[in-house]
C-alpha cells in the first residue's frame, strides 16, 4: 500500500492515520512531487515534450501529480508484489475498503488496474457504463467509457499494467488522471 503526500500536508496524513489505523502502518509513504518548486527549465522541458507529441499542456500541479505515481509505480516494480494499491492523501475511505480491495487481488486478470473511486463530482457518470465482473460492485469498462474515468487518487494496480503505465508515461508524458489517453 502506497501513500503519496507531500512533505508539508502532514494534516492530511494525520487524516489518513485516523481513518486507516489498522493499515497505516503498513502504507509505505512517498513523498509527492510538488511541480511547483520545479526549475522553469525542468517545467519547460516536459512541457515541449506533451506539447509537441499531444498538442497539450500540463500544470506544474498536473506534472508533480504524474511524477510521484511513475516514481510509486517504479518503486512497486522492484518489490516481489504482485499488487500495488496506490492512495493519495486525500482519499476518502477506511481499513474496511482496503480489505475489500486485498479480496480483489484474488480474482483479477493478469494485466488488471482497478480505479476504486473519485469520480464523484465530475458530471461524466451518465456515461461510465461496465459489465458486472466477477465482484459485487466491480465493473469491466467498455473503450466508449473509458475517456470518461478520470482521477487517480485511489487505484488497484498489478505488475503488467505498472509497468505499462510507466513505459507510457516515461516515453510520452502524460496526465496521469487521463487513464483513457495513457491506455489508447
Amino acid at each position: 500500500i502506497y501513500l503519496i503526500s507531500l512533505v508539508g500536508d502532514i494534516d492530511r496524513r494525520d487524516s489518513i492515520k485516523i481513518n486507516f489505523p489498522l493499515n497505516y502502518t503498513a502504507m509505505k509513504i512517498v513523498n509527492a512531487v510538488d511541480g511547483k518548486n520545479k526549475t522553469a527549465k525542468e517545467y519547460f522541458d516536459f512541457l515541449s515534450i506533451m506539447y509537441l507529441k499531444n498538442k497539450n499542456i500540463i500544470t506544474p500541479s498536473e506534472l508533480g501529480c504524474t511524477l510521484s505515481h511513475i516514481y510509486t509505480l517504479r518503486d512497486f516494480l522492484l518489490t516481489n508484489e504482485t499488487h500495488a494499491l496506490i492512495l493519495e492523501d486525500d482519499v476518502i475511505g477506511s481499513d474496511q475498503n482496503i480489505e475489500k480491495v486485498k479480496e480483489l487481488t484474488r480474482i483479477l486478470p493478469e494485466n488488471s488496474i482497478v480505479i476504486l473511486g473519485g469520480q464523484q463530482g465530475l458530471g461524466f457518470n451518465k456515461y461510465i457504463f461496465g459489465k458486472d465482473y466477477k465482484y459485487k460492485n466491480l465493473f469491466e469498462i467498455p473503450s466508449f467509457s473509458m475517456k470518461f474515468i478520470s482521477r487517480s487518487c485511489c487505484y488497484l494496480v498489478d505488475k503488467r499494467c505498472a509497468q505499462t503505465i510507466v513505459e507510457k508515461l516515461e516515453n510520452d508524458i502524460e496526465i496521469i488522471d487521463h487513464w483513457h489517453k495513457i491506455f489508447r
